[in-house]
């Protein structure tokens, strides 16, 4: 393994944070609030000792890009902690659970959005913007030869292709990112929101992130625009296609958009699941049939508003909001979740087990999406991701339970499976005032999470070396 070349791979990607930090003394200048010096000093050093320290190199190998992925993931919200911690004076623990939470797209906050300038909330709204595309994607734009250094790492992210080269994917990527936050802005206007609002919650809801500028999230919008409701979901719902689709729609190619398997079967599951929601919503709650189907929405899209409190939901609607958030999106998309090709996948090959009992041995049957037959491996690994998905949910729930009794395993479970799939929807788990150790769990289950279990494979595969 090459350490240098994950050095640089890694000073390319805080060239990336590093312009991103210089946007918010940019708010604080045409907000006419008060500079914020710890996000301009150090925007600065990123962006300068970043370009300093990037060379061309040939392309990483795949152990090299396991690891400039895992760390990347940790060193970038640790320095977004650093300049949190200057700026709002937090201890150094929230600020970076804050940032992971930012980062990977889930949503949870530990601070009180009603204390923070305008220029710290667009941050939050930035962290979840560009983390959930990815940090590497904007790399490839921003720094020269970066998609040759790093295409192993952006196979890990983004693993698709809409252009000729991976260049020309970066740019499409962003385009179809741009052009949604675009139209989802002029829409949240229309419906009420103030231009302030209505960016921040465009770019939170197009990367499925939930962060809300509101101490009570949603339902502060909610309450002074109820319309805005219908583009919400709208939005939450594309956040959470695969970009191949997306980028089919954004041009027009509806006959392509049509023919994808899993996003027939995504639109299947999240109108059914969101309808029973709503249902149990009017029938065990007491509630509306919107609030519930919304809910249901955000969940499964992984986006994370709500509207009412979850807290005090009974266990068997809670349970429906956790399966959702398992279920989660579709596949190469911003959202989390197991993915539903995966969950296809696994259920097909389930189908063709039981099928084999009654048919004769040389009957050969495989596992086909959209026309093109599955690899045993392929469909191992997807086994593979939703079992470690499923111990890992289960071991931090009840890791949680063990540090603090207060807490239910259902309402345990329902804050994990939130943090594993990177939603952000809250059964008050997380609070400003948990304990350390939750906060930890909960980060953990973030990172790998958002990572989809990558640190763990780093640790096997320097292990396996170790041996041979």
């Amino acid at each position: 393994m090459r350490l240098k070349n994950v050095l640089f791979a890694l000073s390319g990607l805080l060239v990336v944070v590093g312009f991103l930090m210089l946007l918010v003394p940019l708010t604080d200048v045409l907000s006419g609030d008060e500079l914020s010096y710890s996000f301009l000093i150090l925007g600065v050093v990123l962006v300068i000792v970043g370009y300093a320290s990037f060379k061309k190199t040939e392309s990483l190998s795949v152990i090299e890009s396991l690891l400039v992925a895992s760390l990347a993931w940790l060193v970038i919200p640790a320095l977004s902690a650093l300049a949190l911690v200057i700026e709002t004076r937090i201890d150094f623990a929230d600020a970076f659970f804050e940032s992971m939470s930012g980062f990977t797209g889930t949503g949870f906050t530990v601070l009180t959005p009603s204390t923070l300038k305008k220029s710290i909330l667009m941050w939050r709204a930035l962290m979840q913007w560009t983390g959930e595309l990815g940090i590497v994607v904007f790399a490839m734009i921003v720094i020269p030869y970066f998609y040759e250094t790093a295409r192993t790492v952006y196979g890990l992210e983004r693993p698709l292709r809409i252009g000729m080269n991976l260049y020309e994917t970066a740019k499409r990527l962003i385009l179809v990112y741009i052009t949604l936050t675009l139209i989802g802005f002029v829409s949240y206007v229309v419906t009420g929101l103030t231009p302030f609002d209505a960016l921040t919650h465009i770019m939170t809801t197009i990367a499925t992130g939930g962060m809300s500028t509101y101490n009570e999230g949603y339902n502060i919008i909610y309450a002074y625009s109820p319309s805005s409701a219908i583009p919400f979901m709208v939005f939450m719902t594309l956040g959470a296609l695969n970009f191949v689709v997306l980028y089919n729609l954004i041009t027009g190619n509806f006959r392509e958009v049509l023919r994808s398997e899993e996003l027939r079967y995504f639109i299947f599951a999240l109108i059914i699941l969101s309808a029973i929601t709503g249902v149990t919503y009017r029938v065990l709650e007491g509630g509306d049939f919107m609030t519930g189907f919304f809910n249901q929405v955000s969940g499964m899209s992984t986006t994370g508003f709500n509207i009412g409190s979850l807290k005090n939901l009974k266990n068997f609607t809670k349970s429906l909001l956790i399966l959702g958030m398992f279920l989660g999106g579709m596949t190469f998309s911003t959202a989390g979740g197991v993915k539903t090709l995966r969950l296809v996948m696994f259920l097909k090959r389930l189908s063709i087990y039981t099928e084999k009992i009654v048919l004769p041995p040389s009957v050969i049957k495989r596992v086909v999406i959209q026309g093109q037959t599955v690899s045993d491996e392929e469909v191992s690994i997807s086994f593979m991701l939703i079992s470690l998905y499923v111990m890992a949910a289960f071991i931090i729930s009840s890791l949680i339970t063990l540090f603090n009794a207060e807490y239910s395993f259902i309402d345990a479970l329902f804050e994990t499976v939130s943090a594993l799939s990177c939603v952000g929807l809250s059964v008050e788990v997380i609070t400003p005032t948990a304990p350390l150790a939750v906060k930890v769990l909960i980060a953990l289950a973030m990172y790998i999470g958002r990572l989809e279990f990558t640190p763990l494979l780093v640790l096997r595969s320097l292990a396996a070396r170790r041996k041979y």
